[in-house]
C-alpha cells in the first residue's frame, strides 16, 4: 500500500512529538468507569481476566517480574465494596490471574495463629493500607480501613506476610480487632510490645537491609485520639519488633522544616495522610505532600513539600516545595526541567523510580496551574535527585482531564490516562512504568468519575543505535549520495519517504534526518550532514574570436586544475586550426568536481581589397619562453604585443622576419599583431609564455 505524502507528514509529526519523551500504551482493562471483575478460573490466567475497577489497593512486584495487587475499594462481583481479592499480572503474556480471596468483598479477616502460615488465613477486606516487599521476596501488608476478625469495619493495625511461592498468608503483628491505639515505647528502642496505632492512608518504604518503614497517615495515636499522624516507625523482620524512630506520638502536629536543603535532627514533616513516597535506588526515602499540616497554623490542606529521609543517620531534610498550604503548580515548559518548577499541593499520587534514579509521580487529588480547587489530576512529573529539579513530562496542568486511550496495545504520543487518585503502580525490568486503576475519569467525560480498572504502560525510551550511513559524505553539487538508515525497524525521512534508503542530490551542504519509533512508541532520530563542494567556474577562451581560415588559434581554459577538450586534447592551452567550430572543455578542480564551458571559433577568409590572401606568417616557438621569431613572406613588419587587459607590453618596428625577438615577457597569454609597413594587419595570433 502506498503512503500519501500527507499521511507520511502526519507520521513524522507524531514521531517528532515522541522524541526524547515516553509514550503511554493502554494494555488491559476497560476505558469506562465501574467495570466489574472477570474472574475466570481462580489460579489460571486468561486474556479476558481482569480485576474490577478500584482505588486504594496495595501492590507488589515478585522476583519473576509479575505484578500483584490486593484489595481496595471498588467494584466487586455483586456491588461496590471493600475488596479482599489478590491478583497477579504477567506483563509478558498480558494476562491477569486471581490468586486468592473472593470477588464479592466485605469479608472479615481470618487471622489464624499469629506467626503461623495457613491456606485458610486471609486479611479482611480493606483499602488504604500500605505494603512492602522484603529482601527474600515476601510481601507485607499493614493496616488500612477494613474488616477485622469480627467483621467490624474500622481502622486496622494488623501486619501480614504473604509468600507468593506457597500462596499463604501469615498474621505477624498488631491486633485482629479494629481501632487500636499505638504503643510507642521509647523513641529509638525496639520492643516486642511496640506497635503503631490503627491507621489508613500512611506511606511505606523498605531500606537496604530489608526492614519495613511506616510514616504518618490518619488514625490512632498513643492516647486513642484520631488525627493526622507524623510518627515514623521501622519493623525488623528478623526480630519481629517495631521501633518508633521519629515524629510525635500525638496527632495534628505542624512540620518542623528547618532550612531548605539542610538536614537537622529537629526536622520532621507535619502530620499528614495520603502523601506520596518513594525509596530511591540508593535506599534513601522520599516523601511528598499529602493532606496535612504546614509549618504553622491549625488549618490543614494540600501540601507540596518534598522531604528526604536518610535512615542511616535518622534525619529528615526539606529539599523542595513550600512549607505553606494549597500551593499552585509551577509547570514551566513541558519536558524542560527548571529550578522553579514544582507540582501543586496534592494527595495520593502514583509513584515510580526509574533506572536512572529519577522519581516519577502521576496525578492524585491536587491543585493545577490556575485555580485553587482540588480535583483529580493526570499530570506526570519527573524529579531529578541530583539537580533538585522537577520536570512536567505529560498530561494536563489543570484538573479533571479525561483519558485518551487510543487503540489497545498501541503506543501513541496522544494517549494519556485520565485524572485519578489512589491508583496502583509498578515498574518492569526494562524500566517501563505501569499504572492500574484508581478513582478518576475515563474516556467518556471529564465531568463524572468512578472506579477504573484500566492498565497502562508508560514506555521508557531506551537509547537506540539509529544511524545513517551515506554512500558519500562529501559530494560535488548536484551529485548523488545514497543515505541508508540502520539500527531500527521502521524509518520516516524528513522528506516523507518511509524507507530505509534514499538518494539525495544536494546543491549545497544539507542535513538529512530520519525518524524511527521503538516498540514502546518512543521516537528516536539520527541526522547526517552531506558536505557539498561547489562546482568550479570553468571558462574557455579563443585567442581570436574571428580568425583567418587555416591559421592556428590557441584555445585556453581556466577555473580548474585539469582539462579535457571535446577534440580529445588535454591541457589549459591547446592549438587548433581555425574552423567554424564549437569547442567544449570539461574542467576538474582540486575536489574532483567538474563543470563544462564552450567557446565558438568563427573564421574569415581574410581577403585584402584586391581579393588576394595575405602573406603567411608563423611564430616559433609558441608556446615558448618569450623569445621567438616570425616567419612570413612579408618584409619590414611592425610587431605589437598586448596583454589580456589590452595593454601594449612590447613593440618592434621594422622587424625582419626570421630574426629572434627577445620580449622579456613573463608567464602568461599575450596577443600579437603583425602589421605591414603600410599599417595593414597581416596576422593576429596568440603567444603563450611558459
Amino acid at each position: 500500500m502506498r503512503t500519501s505524502l500527507k499521511a507520511a507528514a502526519i507520521a513524522i509529526q507524531f514521531i517528532v512529538m515522541g522524541l526524547g519523551a515516553q509514550n503511554y500504551t493502554w494494555k488491559h482493562g476497560t476505558s469506562v468507569i465501574n467495570s466489574s471483575p472477570v474472574i475466570g478460573t481462580p489460579g489460571s490466567p486468561a486474556p479476558a481476566n481482569t480485576p474490577g475497577g478500584r482505588q486504594g489497593m496495595v501492590t507488589w512486584k515478585d522476583a519473576s517480574g509479575n505484578f500483584w495487587l490486593h484489595g481496595g475499594f471498588g467494584v466487586g462481583a455483586m456491588s461496590f465494596n471493600l475488596l479482599t481479592d489478590l491478583w497477579k499480572y504477567d506483563p509478558s503474556s498480558n494476562q491477569w490471574t486471581m490468586m486468592k480471596g473472593d470477588s464479592i468483598g466485605g469479608k472479615a479477616g481470618v487471622y489464624g495463629t499469629k506467626g503461623t502460615a495457613a491456606p485458610t488465613n486471609y486479611p479482611g477486606s480493606r483499602s488504604d493500607a500500605v505494603s512492602w516487599r522484603d529482601n527474600t521476596g515476601k510481601f507485607w501488608l499493614f493496616g488500612g480501613t477494613g474488616y477485622d476478625s469480627n467483621g467490624q469495619a474500622g481502622f486496622l493495625n494488623d501486619l501480614w506476610k504473604y509468600d507468593p511461592v506457597t500462596n499463604n498468608w501469615t498474621w505477624v503483628s498488631g491486633s485482629s480487632t479494629k481501632d487500636q491505639q499505638g504503643t510507642y515505647g521509647t523513641m529509638g528502642t525496639p520492643n516486642a510490645a511496640n506497635v503503631p496505632g490503627a491507621r489508613q492512608l500512611a506511606v511505606s518504604w523498605t531500606d537496604n537491609n530489608g526492614n519495613l518503614w511506616l510514616h504518618g497517615g490518619y488514625g490512632f495515636e498513643s492516647t486513642g485520639n484520631v488525627g493526622m499522624l507524623n510518627d515514623l516507625w521501622t519493623y525488623n523482620i528478623t526480630t519481629g519488633q517495631w521501633t518508633w524512630m521519629r515524629g510525635s506520638n500525638s496527632y495534628d502536629q505542624n512540620g518542623s522544616y528547618g532550612t531548605m536543603g539542610t538536614g537537622a535532627s529537629t526536622n520532621t514533616p507535619g502530620g499528614r495522610r495520603s502523601a506520596t513516597a518513594w525509596t530511591d535506588n540508593n535506599g534513601i526515602f522520599w516523601l511528598l505532600g499529602g493532606l496535612g499540616y504546614p509549618a504553622t497554623g491549625s488549618l490543614q490542606g494540600n501540601l507540596n513539600d518534598l522531604w528526604r529521609y536518610d535512615a542511616t543517620i535518622n534525619q529528615w531534610t526539606w529539599v523542595n516545595g513550600s512549607n505553606l498550604l494549597d500551593q499552585l503548580g509551577v509547570y514551566g515548559t513541558k519536558g524542560t526541567p527548571a529550578p522553579g518548577n514544582a507540582p501543586g499541593g496534592r494527595q495520593s499520587a502514583v509513584t515510580w523510580v526509574d533506572g536512572s534514579n529519577n522519581l516519577w509521580m502521576l496525578g492524585g487529588a491536587g491543585i493545577g496551574v490556575s485555580i485553587q480547587t482540588t480535583d483529580y489530576m493526570n499530570d506526570l512529573w519527573r524529579y531529578n535527585i541530583s539537580t533538585n529539579e522537577w520536570t512536567w513530562m505529560r498530561g494536563g496542568n489543570t484538573i479533571s482531564q479525561a483519558g485518551v486511550y487510543g487503540t489497545k496495545g498501541t503506543p501513541s504520543p496522544l494517549n494519556t490516562p485520565g485524572g485519578r487518585v489512589q491508583g496502583g503502580g509498578w515498574h518492569d525490568a526494562t524500566g517501563n512504568l505501569w499504572l492500574f486503576g484508581g478513582h478518576g475519569y475515563d474516556t467518556n467525560s471529564s465531568t463524572s468519575y468512578g472506579w477504573l480498572n484500566d492498565l497502562w504502560k508508560f514506555g521508557t525510551c531506551v537509547t537506540q543505535t539509529l544511524n545513517i550511513l551515506p554512500s558519500s559524505a562529501t559530494v560535488c553539487a548536484g551529485s548523488p549520495s545514497t543515505l541508508t538508515a540502520v539500527g531500527a525497524t521502521n524509518y520516516v525521512w524528513q522528506t516523507a519517504q518511509a524507507t530505509s534508503s534514499i538518494q539525495v542530490n544536494p546543491l549545497v551542504t544539507t542535513a538529512y534526518t530520519v525518524y524511527s519509533t521503538d516498540n514502546n512508541g518512543c521516537g528516536d532520530s539520527a541526522t547526517v550532514t552531506i558536505m557539498v563542494n561547489a562546482l568550479p567556474v570553468i571558462q574557455a577562451i579563443s585567442s581570436e574570436s574571428l580568425a583567418c581560415v587555416g591559421n592556428s588559434v590557441v584555445l585556453s581554459a581556466n577555473g580548474g586544475i585539469s582539462y579535457l577538450w571535446s577534440n580529445g586534447q588535454n591541457g589549459s592551452f591547446i592549438t587548433v586550426l581555425a574552423t567554424n567550430s564549437v569547442y567544449t572543455v570539461i574542467g576538474t578542480d582540486a575536489n574532483g568536481c567538474k563543470d563544462t564551458a564552450s567557446v565558438t571559433q568563427a573564421v574569415d577568409l581574410c581577403l585584402d581589397l584586391t581579393g588576394a590572401s595575405p602573406a603567411s606568417i608563423k611564430v616559433f616557438p609558441n608556446p615558448g619562453s618569450g623569445n621567438f621569431s616570425v616567419v612570413s613572406d612579408a618584409q619590414n613588419l611592425d610587431l605589437v604585443i598586448f596583454d589580456c587587459t589590452g595593454r601594449i607590453v612590447f613593440e618592434k618596428k621594422g622587424y625582419s622576419p626570421g630574426t629572434m625577438v627577445s620580449t622579456g615577457l613573463g608567464t602568461g597569454l599575450y596577443y600579437l599583431d603583425a602589421r605591414s609597413a603600410t599599417g595593414n594587419t597581416v596576422l593576429k595570433t596568440v603567444i603563450v609564455v611558459q
